[in-house]
């Protein structure tokens, strides 16, 4: 495990997002200009941004500090040094730790919010200025009734079939009163190279073969993704005050994912009106094709703000909730064989460096560039018949798991 907190929720890099469409409206505006036009924009290009919700997950929350960038930029600066507290109602401050640059978390073992419980966040910078929120209720989560996969066929733009898995989910509210939902999900899914890597050549002192140990896995691994979408959901206009087959997500017949075991994993937050207003509104706008067409983007205020200078705009929103979560599985065997059209890794070609192509010397200089920098690796011997011609090559991952995956299963995974 890297040093990064857990339970950290990123929405659709939010905060990225939000600062560049918050520019939109101007670009609209000047979208029928025939000269270029380059908005001239002060005070924007530093303001900070926060990124963070207050969970019950028993791996602590975090908080995420960065500066945004100006119109020209495209990386947000973290905020490091800074005093990154949450209050709670009955004045108890509890202190986040800075764990790499710009991100704060929290002990769990020191710290773990209740639900019915308000919370406020408090940030001072290295630079002097202050930071709150507005307080927020830490609202209770209904658990999710349902998460269950089912085939499901769709036409495309280009009017072509495509098949897949589509992910269904339910969910209840607490009490009579409307509930506004975040969701958002991980994927895991177990994957095997095509070819096997058993050694590797060591080149100094002087060029050898070594074998690599019988029990190091080298071609079945797993391999995480989390969700990048914004995906909202309330029971404000619906009868019985229940959110049902709600589609959470699609993967594709063809993906890699789905060429053995798979498993989405579904976390379920109670959101504020207020906050589902926001987070709608980000949607939206990260949404619009930039048609003159298209609605026009509308403003993006959260609930944080500068003590210092009230008037100083700050990006980003603070909230609190329990979370509840669902996972559901998938194997091989959840498609018929007529629409599993994709095998995994199906670009994975062999190459051969033959002995006769030029001296000892040559070939094992070549041997040693293709799998150095030309992104290669050494499978074994080459044979014709009986006969050892050359070097068999293959691509790097389609050998090596663990060049994007970790061959440890996930104490989650079915047996």
């Amino acid at each position: 495990m890297n040093s990064e907190c857990k339970g950290m929720i990123r929405v659709n890099d939010l905060s990225r997002k939000s600062f560049l469409f918050s520019l939109l409206l101007c670009w609209l505006l000047v979208a029928g200009c025939r000269d270029p036009f380059v908005p001239e924009i002060e005070g924007f290009e530093s303001l900070l941004v926060v990124e963070g919700r207050l969970t019950t997950d028993t791996t602590g929350s975090t908080i995420l500090l960065s500066n945004s960038y100006g119109f020209g930029g495209d990386t947000l600066i973290p905020v490091s040094d800074a005093n990154v507290k949450i209050i709670d109602e009955t004045g108890i401050e509890y202190l986040l730790a800075e764990k790499v640059p710009g991100q704060y978390c929290s002990d769990p073992a020191l710290f773990l919010p209740e639900a019915g419980q308000s919370y406020q966040l408090q940030i001072r910078t290295s630079a002097g200025r202050s930071y709150v929120s507005d307080w927020q209720l830490l609202k209770a989560t209904p658990g999710i009734d349902r998460l269950e996969p089912e085939l499901f066929t769709q036409a495309n733009v280009n009017g072509e079939q495509l098949e897949g898995a589509r992910f269904l989910l339910d969910a209840q509210s607490v009490n009579e009163e409307a509930s506004y939902f975040l969701w958002t999900y991980r994927e895991t899914w177990e994957f095997f190279t095509p070819y096997l890597k058993r050694a590797e050549w060591i080149w100094d002192p002087e060029p050898r073969v070594q074998r690599l140990p019988y029990d190091e896995e080298v071609n079945h691994c797993w391999r995480q993704a989390a969700s990048t979408e914004i995906i909202l959901g309330t029971t404000r206009d619906i009868s019985g005050n229940k959110v049902a087959d709600f589609p959470i997500h699609t993967v594709n017949v063809k993906s890699d994912k789905v060429n053995w075991g798979y498993v989405l994993q579904v976390q379920q937050y109670s959101i504020s009106e207020e906050e589902y207003s926001f987070l709608n509104t980000i949607r939206q706008n990260t949404e619009t094709t930039g048609s003159i067409f298209d609605p026009v983007p509308g403003e993006i205020v959260g609930n944080i703000r500068c003590v210092d200078d009230p008037s100083q705009p700050v990006i980003g929103y603070f909230s609190a909730s329990e979370v509840s979560e669902a996972m559901a599985y998938i194997n091989r065997d959840f498609f018929p064989d007529s629409v599993r059209t994709t095998d995994a890794l199906n670009y994975c070609d062999l190459d051969t460096i033959f002995f006769n192509s030029g001296s000892r010397e040559a070939v094992l200089a070549t041997l040693r560039s293709r799998t150095e920098q030309g992104g290669f690796t050494y499978l074994d011997t080459a044979f014709q018949v009986l006969t050892p011609v050359g070097f068999k090559l293959a691509p790097k991952e389609c050998a090596d798991c663990k060049l994007t995956g970790t061959p440890v299963k996930p104490s989650f995974w079915p047996n």
